[in-house]
């Protein structure tokens, strides 16, 4: 197999040598159907829709191609951007891009449908705390500046999940793109292309793009099996109904693997997983902003409970540091988290709330009722919902008299009127993607706005710490901020990582061979395409 070298210009003018895999041998054998499950429903197939199954997908450079790609480890690679140069300053970006790739539809891809694409992602990247402008562009080449020195962080977590989209398709679209459903949607410019949805069945169908300029395709055609939940597409995987699975942040819960353990031709697919729940504390109420309270709620907590609950057997408590083990700028030497019953009550005394009635639970520090409330994350799992339960237990063993937020549950609006506007939740269940967490950290969902808009931990060393985060230039520089990040989690508590799981995406080994497990991500990932063939 050959390989499509190019180089990526660093600041440093230091020449990497970086390529996809491409052109594979003539194949001989018939056509071979790669059938992909996943527990997301089908919804819009749209380039600028990442919601539904084909959304999903695409972040592993299926049918959409990514302006940026990224590698198992986190490392930046080309995408439709061939090269990029990152100037000094870490807020300039010239790209070169070819000049002769085309979309699914057989059109050019032009310098128009380039400045399309990059004023198309504005708003998105703007959301994430980059403000991007083209300054200078002709056939080939465009040059970018961010007004902030963050060049090679907007590379790593904004260019990285947007992709290069027909100007040609799109400009008689007036509504927002997202809600556009024409049957030109879809047109994008990756590996495959889309053929066919069949609604009933919940699958669709896909071939590979025969000009495809980045490589030849070693996979013929995929076809995308949606199911309900992890439990029928364990059983379709055990059946030989899919070969492989994949699910944006959703592996197979450790639970349910052991129906696999064992059946002949299935890897487990078992990986360290990056992402991880987490108990966050708001920032703008008391008694969470106290830290002596938090400090006590840490003690209180059973992570063994939390793990088995999170991941079964698999799962570990998490360390204070927060960031799990694997992840790029982990810091090791922090103690792992504890429960201290006698420390927790203790601390609880020494800051003045204590059980002032001899009712078994606690008064605030002026000996008035105290409710703290807890509030899962919104639409995520019924996890959320279990752990607030854990939680509420752990508190009540040391006086806290916890309640969920069901107002918050049961209506979306309150929901996003108690996170994003008034900000006035105590505890708050929620999670940190692996996306998130290979660029940004869990610091990303603590953090006020402009960062994050449901962020209540305004703390200046931390602000700072991160900012770094975001100006890093490199590897080096990033996980030097992400050292500091962890020292400040650990000493002030603005969240706690609740455990440290092990994800699992299994696949077949009985038709095809040339898998590699990403971590967190599984067989299905961006290589996938060009590396896995049929078994001859």
């Amino acid at each position: 197999m050959k390989k499509r070298v190019v180089s990526i210009l660093l600041s440093s003018m230091m020449v990497l040598s970086l390529g996809i895999c491409g052109k594979a041998e003539e194949k001989t054998q018939e056509e071979e159907v790669l059938r992909i499950g996943c527990t997301i429903a089908h919804s819009n197939f749209n380039v600028f829709d990442q919601g539904g199954a084909y959304g999903k997908l695409n972040l592993e450079c299926f049918g959409q191609q990514p302006l940026i790609g990224m590698d198992e480890n986190g490392e930046l690679t080309p995408g439709f951007f061939e090269t990029f140069e990152i100037n000094d300053a870490n807020d300039t970006v010239v790209f070169t891009y070819p000049t002769d790739a085309k979309f699914h539809d057989g059109t050019t891809i032009t310098l128009d449908d380039v400045l399309f694409s990059m004023d198309s992602w504005m708003e998105k990247w703007k959301g994430r705390g980059y403000n991007v402008t083209v300054t200078d562009s002709a056939e080939g080449t465009i040059t970018c500046k961010l007004d902030t020195p963050s060049a090679y962080s907007w590379l790593s977590y904004g260019a990285g999940q947007c992709y290069i989209a027909p100007h040609h398709v799109w400009e008689k679209v007036t509504e927002d793109y997202k809600s556009y459903v024409g049957e030109d949607a879809h047109i994008g410019a990756g590996p495959y292309k889309f053929i066919s949805y069949d609604e009933a069945a919940q699958v669709s169908y896909y071939e590979a793009f025969e000009d495809y300029y980045w490589g030849e395709q070693t996979i013929d055609k995929v076809e995308l099996h949606s199911y309900a939940s992890p439990e029928n597409l364990v059983m379709a995987m055990k059946n030989g109904e899919i070969d492989a699975m994949y699910t944006y942040a959703g592996p197979i819960p450790s639970t349910l693997i052991g129906v696999l353990d064992g059946v002949e031709n299935v890897d487990l697919g078992k990986s360290n997983y990056s992402g991880n729940y987490q108990l966050t504390f708001g920032f703008n109420m008391e008694p969470t902003k106290d830290q002596k309270f938090r400090e006590a709620v840490y003690n209180a907590l059973d992570y063994n409970l939390l793990a088995i609950t999170i991941g079964g057997n698999e799962a570990v408590p998490a360390k204070k540091g927060m960031i799990p083990q694997g992840n790029k700028g982990y810091k090791d030497g922090f103690p792992v988290n504890k429960r201290d019953l006698d420390e927790a009550k203790e601390l609880l005394d020494t800051a003045g709330y204590k059980d002032v009635d001899g009712d078994g639970i606690r008064e605030d520090v002026n000996g008035q009722s105290m409710q703290v409330s807890i509030l899962p994350q919104s639409g995520k799992n019924e996890m959320m919902a279990r752990l607030a339960e854990v939680i509420s237990q752990n508190l009540s063993e040391v006086g806290i008299q916890c309640v969920l937020d069901e107002e918050a549950i049961r209506n979306e609006d309150i929901f996003n009127q108690r996170t994003r506007v008034d900000k006035n939740y105590q505890l708050y269940v929620g999670y940190t993607t692996p996306g998130v967490a290979d660029y940004r950290t869990s610091a990303f969902y603590i953090l006020p706005e402009p960062y994050y808009q449901s962020g209540t931990f305004n703390d200046e060393e931390y602000v700072t710490a991160y900012q770094e985060l975001q100006n890093a230039k490199n590897t080096e520089e990033y996980t030097k901020a992400a050292e500091k990040i962890q020292d400040i989690n650990a000493e002030k508590l603005p969240l706690i990582a609740l455990a440290w799981e092990k994800a699992y995406f299994p696949y077949r080994t009985d038709r095809f061979e040339g898998w590699d497990n990403w971590p967190s991500t599984g067989v299905i990932n961006q290589e996938t395409w060009f590396n896995v063939d049929s078994i001859k």
